[in-house]
């Protein structure tokens, strides 16, 4: 999820940088980024707080990887 996002990769923001900040633990958001978990919508809050983006952005970024025009329909 978060490295789908190329606004993420300009912040330069390291994995253990966006744990501590987002308060999420490395496999939380290993599983979240391998799309192997989806995030509870106070977690995507949490990351897009980390990295200074909006949660609209992440959304986007989520879209994008997906390849759908709605997060919600999969």
């Amino acid at each position: 999820m978060i490295l789908a996002l190329p606004s993420a990769t300009s912040l330069t923001l390291y994995q253990g940088k966006l744990t501590e900040k987002a308060g999420l633990s490395r496999n939380a958001l290993g599983l979240i980024e391998q799309d192997r978990r989806w995030p509870r919508i106070a977690n995507v809050l949490r990351i897009s707080d980390g990295l200074g983006m909006t949660i609209e952005d992440v959304l986007k970024g989520i879209q994008k990887k997906r390849g759908t025009a709605d997060p919600g329909r999969n």
